[in-house]
C-alpha cells in the first residue's frame, strides 16, 4: 500500500501521499484489477480531503468506474452470473465521478488560470452512457424499486443541460411521466410536484398522473390543488370511478351534499345503472331531508339489484324517519280525526318499514347492524308484542 510521505491532510494527523497512490493506481489499472483500484482511492477520498479535492484522482477514478461497468456488461453478454443492478450503479457512479471531476477541473489554479486537462475524457464518459440512464431508471421502475428508479431519472434529467453532454433528445416527453411515477412510487411528494407540471401535455397517462397528482396533494394537504386534479382526471377519464367517487365522498365528509349530489347526477348521466351512485344519491338525500327522493333512490337501487341489503336498510329506516317527522309535526289533539288520520299514516309508514327491514332480517341475519335497532322500534310502534320479545331474547 501506498506510505504517507508528504501533503498533511487538513481533517487529521496523517500526511497524503498523492505521488505513492498515483502509483499503485496506475499500476492496478494496467494489471486490469480494477476493484483494487477502485477500492484504494475510495479509502484516499474517505481519509484525505487533498484526494476528494484532486481532479487527476477523480478522473481516474471515473475510468475505474467504467472499467467496472464494462466487465459487468460483459458478463451480461456473456450470460455469466450477470448482476444488471451493479453494471447500472457502475454507470451512475461514471456520471456522479465524471461530475465531480469536471467541477474540480474547471477551478483556476494558483496563478487565477482555468486550464481543464480532462473535459474530453468527461465528455466521452459521460456520452457514452447516456441512454443507459434511462434504461436503469426503466429497470428499476419495472423491479418496484422506486427510489434507485428515480436516482438514474433525475440524473438524466438534471444533466440535461450540461456543457458536456450532447443530448440528441429533443423532446422529454415520455421521461416526465417517468419521473412522476418513480416520485410517487418512493413517497417522494416533492419531486412528484416538480415533475407533474410538466406533464400537461401528456394525453397518454393523463388519467394515472391526474390519479396520482390527487393522492400527492392530499397527502401533503393542499387540498385545492388535489381537488383540481380530480375533477381534470374526471373530465379526461369520466368512467374511471376513483375520480368522481373521490370527489363525492370528499363533499360528502364535509357536509357539502349539494356538491356531492351534483356529481352524482352528472355521472348518473353516464352511468344510469350505477348501484353504488344510486345509493350514495340515497345517503345524501338522506342528510339533506330529502326523504321522498332519497326512498325513490334506493327503489332504483333495488330495482337493479334486489339483494342489495345496505339499499333495502336505509330504505327501511328512512321509513321509520319520516314516521317520526310526522309525529313531531303533528298538533292535534288526541283522538281527534285528524290525529286519528296522522297516526293511520304513521302505521303505513311503519309498515312499509317492517316490510323492508324483515326483508333484511331474513336474507342477512347475522348482520342486526342492518336491521336490529329499526326493527325493535317499529314492532314497538306497531304494538306487535310477541316479535318485540322474540327480538330482545336475540339481542340477549
Amino acid at each position: 500500500m501506498f506510505l504517507p510521505i508528504h501533503g498533511k491532510d487538513e481533517t487529521n494527523d496523517k500526511v497524503f501521499n498523492r505521488k505513492a497512490l498515483l502509483s499503485e493506481i496506475k499500476a492496478d489499472l494496467k494489471a486490469q484489477k480494477y476493484s483494487q483500484a477502485d477500492d484504494k482511492i475510495k479509502k484516499a477520498v474517505a481519509e484525505y480531503s487533498e484526494a476528494k479535492q484532486d481532479a487527476e484522482i477523480i478522473n481516474i477514478h471515473m475510468n475505474v468506474a467504467h472499467h467496472l461497468s464494462e466487465a459487468e456488461n460483459r458478463k451480461i453478454f456473456l450470460n455469466s452470473k450477470p448482476d444488471t443492478a451493479a453494471y447500472l450503479n457502475q454507470i451512475y457512479r461514471v456520471y456522479e465521478l465524471g461530475l465531480l471531476c469536471d467541477s474540480l477541473d474547471s477551478l483556476p489554479n494558483r496563478k487565477g488560470k482555468i486550464r481543464p486537462r480532462y473535459t474530453e475524457n468527461i465528455k466521452e464518459r459521460l456520452t457514452f452512457y447516456r441512454k443507459n440512464l434511462i434504461s436503469a431508471g426503466k429497470y428499476f421502475y419495472k423491479k418496484q424499486k422506486y427510489h434507485d428508479a428515480l436516482r438514474f431519472i433525475q440524473m438524466y434529467i438534471n444533466t440535461r443541460d450540461f456543457h458536456l453532454i450532447q443530448d440528441t433528445l429533443t423532446s422529454y416527453q415520455d421521461i416526465y411521466p417517468l419521473a412522476v411515477f418513480s416520485s410517487y412510487g418512493a413517497e417522494n411528494y416533492d419531486a412528484v410536484k416538480t415533475y407533474l407540471p410538466r406533464c400537461e401535455s401528456d394525453s397518454l397517462h393523463r388519467s394515472l398522473l391526474c390519479q396520482i397528482g390527487s393522492k400527492t396533494y392530499m397527502a401533503t394537504n393542499d387540498t385545492l390543488t388535489a381537488l383540481r386534479y380530480l375533477n381534470d382526471g374526471w373530465e379526461c377519464d369520466p368512467t374511471k370511478d376513483y375520480f368522481y367517487l373521490t370527489l363525492v365522498h370528499y363533499y360528502i365528509d364535509h357536509i357539502q351534499y349539494g356538491k356531492a349530489l351534483s356529481i352524482i347526477n352528472k355521472q348518473l348521466l353516464r352511468e344510469p345503472e350505477s348501484q353504488e351512485l344510486w345509493y350514495i344519491k340515497g345517503k345524501s338525500l338522506q342528510c339533506l331531508d330529502s326523504l321522498d327522493e332519497a326512498i325513490g333512490a334506493y327503489q332504483q337501487v333495488v330495482s337493479l339489484n334486489p339483494k342489495h341489503m345496505q339499499a333495502l336498510s336505509s330504505m327501511g329506516e328512512t321509513y321509520v324517519t319520516q314516521a317520526h317527522n310526522l309525529y313531531k309535526s303533528t298538533t292535534a289533539k288526541v283522538g281527534s280525526k285528524d290525529y286519528i288520520q296522522s297516526r293511520k299514516r304513521q302505521n303505513a309508514l311503519y309498515n312499509k318499514a317492517c316490510e323492508v327491514l324483515e326483508q333484511v332480517r331474513n336474507s342477512a341475519p347475522d348482520d342486526q347492524t342492518l336491521w336490529f335497532t329499526n326493527l325493535r322500534e317499529v314492532y314497538y310502534r306497531l304494538n306487535k308484542g310477541k316479535e318485540l320479545k322474540e327480538l330482545e331474547k336475540i339481542k340477549k
